[in-house]
């Protein structure tokens, strides 16, 4: 539950400071990307998978300064997630960044992990780094839970590492 406390008084901080639109970004602040990743589903759980996740953000369209994304992920043994959400890019000149995200999707279990109901939601955070052409390398951590809305809510974090593909 602290998971989601965070995520709402993040996007909180974002609705009350819209100090940045898109059209006062620049060009390269604007730019919508498509991420391909490899993870590791239930991280320090009995029920490990790899996975492989595919998520689009589009740049061109902000509300304030978050980002809408859309992504699957589906597991090894079967499982899938699909969700939508905002992320919150936030880059230094260096071009290294932090980007911390909050989605909501629907879940089906295969043969892997029970998360309790088909409604969870995910909230995570990524590092960026600049990777070749202006596209993004990333390292990512997210935290899948129904949010005590089943009768069992065991959560479960996922580790990977993408590469965003940038236009």
């Amino acid at each position: 539950m602290k998971i989601e406390r965070a995520a709402l008084l993040l996007l909180a901080l974002v609705v009350l400071d819209p100090t940045e639109t898109a059209a006062q970004m620049g060009p390269e602040e604007r730019r919508s990307g498509l991420q391909v990743a490899v993870a590791h589903f239930d991280l320090g759980g009995r029920a490990g998978a790899a996975a492989l996740e595919l998520s689009y953000r589009h740049g061109n369209w902000r509300l304030w300064r978050t980002v809408p994304q859309v992504g699957a992920m589906i597991t090894m043994d079967g499982g899938a997630y699909g969700y939508g959400g905002i992320t919150l890019p936030l880059e230094s000149s260096s071009g290294v960044g932090i980007t911390p995200s909050f989605s909501v999707g629907a879940y089906r279990q295969g043969a892997g992990l029970d998360l309790g109901q088909v409604l969870e939601f995910r909230s995570g955070m990524e590092l960026t780094l600049p990777g070749w052409n202006g596209d993004r390398i990333t390292v990512m951590i997210y935290h899948l839970s129904n949010g005590g809305l089943g009768d069992r809510n065991p959560g479960t974090e996922v580790l990977g590492v993408g590469y965003v593909i940038r236009w």
